[in-house]
């Protein structure tokens, strides 16, 4: 998991709507690599944090109900601290906006403005600079995993290329890849599937 954030001053965000705006999932990862290259020049800094597939299960698998969202909180809180703005556009990964806000706000304390808002990165550009990056980090990472491990697909459940890599795997070697989440659905039902 990458969760990134960035910090342009005001009169370069003007320039930001007019390289990205909307979701970074849509973009290809060549458009988006692309799009990162043109942000550079406007941005003031980045900063990125990445979860590995051991550290997201064991925020999900033994720490409680919500792990993944309390994981995603402290990270993002990590980023924004780091950042240091005075006012932050936070794409919300909670289904109620004002909680989420509240819990971030706990985290990070009282000296930041938080814009907390489901699809973000659809309205303000600064948050759609973020969510590329973000990406791009991701889709490096999933380049080296195909190098080492073949063809993985995108590495997204709805992708029948990694559910097709996953079970292949998992039939001929009895376990799962070390880079795969153990706490995922995805992987939680091929198991089951195989032990049925």
């Amino acid at each position: 998991m990458v969760i990134a954030g960035v910090s342009v001053s005001e009169e370069n965000h003007k320039h930001l709507g007019k390289i990205v705006r909307g979701d970074s999932k849509k973009f290809s990862p060549a458009v988006r690599e692309s799009l990162a290259w043109r942000l550079r020049t406007f941005l003031e800094a980045v900063v990125v944090r990445i979860a590995s597939t051991h550290v997201i299960d064991e925020w999900v698998l033994n720490r409680g109900p919500g792990g993944l969202n309390r994981l995603e909180l402290r990270m993002m809180s990590e980023v924004i601290k780091r950042l240091g703005a005075g006012k932050v556009y936070v794409d919300c990964c909670d289904v109620n906006e004002r909680r989420f806000r509240w819990k971030l706000e706990e985290l990070v304390g009282c000296n930041v403005q938080l814009v907390c808002e489901h699809q973000a990165d659809e309205r303000y550009p600064v948050t759609s600079a973020a969510s590329v990056i973000a990406k791009v980090v991701r889709d490096r990472a999933i380049s080296r995993i195909r190098g080492a491990y073949g063809e993985v697909g995108s590495g997204y459940s709805h992708d029948h290329r990694t559910k097709a890599f996953l079970e292949v795997w998992y039939r001929e070697k009895g376990e799962l890849p070390p880079i795969v989440r153990r706490s995922w659905r995805t992987t939680m039902n091929l198991i089951e599937t195989h032990h049925r």
